[in-house]
C-alpha cells in the first residue's frame, strides 16, 4: 500500500505547542548524482561553517537550534548524556574530527550536510517501503523496533516515534531509524545512473526538518530557510534530474496527503 497521508498527531502538539516540521517529497528521474564536485563543496562549506562558529562542544550545546532539542528530550525523560537528537550527536562528531566521516551515499550525504548547516533535525524514509500512512505520535510503549544495524528493541511509554501502519520507522523523535525503511544508495555501479537490477537504490523519498524553538515567528523563518536550501542543495548534486514538493505542518496544520 502506498503511503497517502503525513499526520502529526495531536498529542505531540499537547505536549509540544510551538513545534514545527517541514517534510519534503523528493523524486529522481536519475539516480546518479551529475555533479559530485557539488556535493564536495556542500561538505566543505558546511564543516566550515561549524568548525567557525564553535570553538568547543560546550558553545556548540548553548546554541539555541541544540539547547532546545537539549530541553525537548528532557521533558520526555531522555537522558541526552546517552541519547542524543541526529543533529547535536553529527555536529560533536565533526567538531572532534574536524572532519566528514565516510560518505554513506550522495542521497544521504546531501541532506546531512544541510543538517549541519542549519543545525536542525533532519531524517528520511524511502517512499516505496512504507505501508500506509505515516505518523509522528505518543507510543504507548512495548512497540517493536528493529534499528539500523540490526537487533530488535521495544520503545518505551511516552516517547515520540514516527510509525507507518506497519512498524516504528524511528525512536525518540530524531534519535535512532529503522533499518527497513532507510534510504539507499547503491546507483554507483550502474549505467548512466540507473538503478541497480536488484532494485534497492531510492529514487523517491521523504525527508523531514524539525525545530522546537520558542519563538514562533523565528521557529517559522528557520524552517523555511532550511527547506529552501535543503531543495536547492539535491538540485546542485542532481541537477535538472530532481523535482520536489515541500509540506509545513503545525499546530493548525496537522495532516497532509501525498500525491
Amino acid at each position: 500500500m502506498a503511503t497517502r497521508r503525513i499526520i502529526v498527531e495531536g498529542p505531540v502538539f499537547d505536549r509540544f505547542p510551538v513545534f514545527r516540521l517541514g517534510c519534503l517529497h523528493g523524486r529522481l528521474s536519475c539516480a546518479r548524482p551529475t555533479a559530485d564536485a557539488a556535493l564536495q563543496s556542500l561538505k566543505d562549506d558546511s564543516l566550515a561553517s561549524l568548525l567557525a562558529a564553535f570553538a568547543s562542544a560546550s558553545d556548540l550545546a548553548s546554541d539555541p537550534r541544540i539547547a532546545n532539542w537539549k530541553d525537548a528530550y528532557t521533558t520526555l525523560g531522555i537522558k541526552v548524556k546517552k541519547h542524543k537528537p541526529t543533529h547535536w550527536a553529527l555536529s560533536l562528531r565533526l567538531l572532534k574530527d574536524k572532519a566528514w566521516p565516510r560518505p554513506i551515499g550522495p542521497l544521504v550525504d546531501v541532506y546531512l550536510t544541510n543538517q549541519i548547516k542549519t543545525l536542525l533535525p533532519h531524517g528520511g524514509y524511502d517512499t516505496g517501503t512504507l505501508a500506509g500512512d505515516l505518523r509522528l505520535r505518543v507510543s504507548p510503549g512495548g512497540e517493536e523496533f528493529e534499528p539500523l544495524g540490526g537487533g530488535t528493541e521495544a520503545t518505551d511509554a511516552g516517547e515520540l516515534i514516527y510509525s507507518d501502519d506497519a512498524r516504528v520507522l524511528t525512536r525518540m523523535w530524531n534519535y535512532r531509524d529503522s533499518d527497513a525503511t532507510k534510504i539507499v544508495d547503491k546507483a554507483a555501479g550502474g549505467k548512466d545512473g540507473e538503478s541497480q537490477p536488484d532494485g534497492t537504490t531510492t529514487t523517491d523519498f521523504l525527508l523531514f526538518v524539525e525545530d522546537v524553538g520558542p519563538d514562533a515567528e523565528a521557529g517559522v523563518a528557520r524552517l523555511n530557510a532550511a527547506m529552501q536550501s535543503l531543495a536547492e542543495a539535491y538540485l546542485q548534486v542532481y541537477e535538472g534530474r530532481f523535482d520536489s514538493k515541500v509540506f509545513h505542518f503545525d499546530k493548525d496544520h496537522r495532516e497532509a496527503e501525498l500525491p
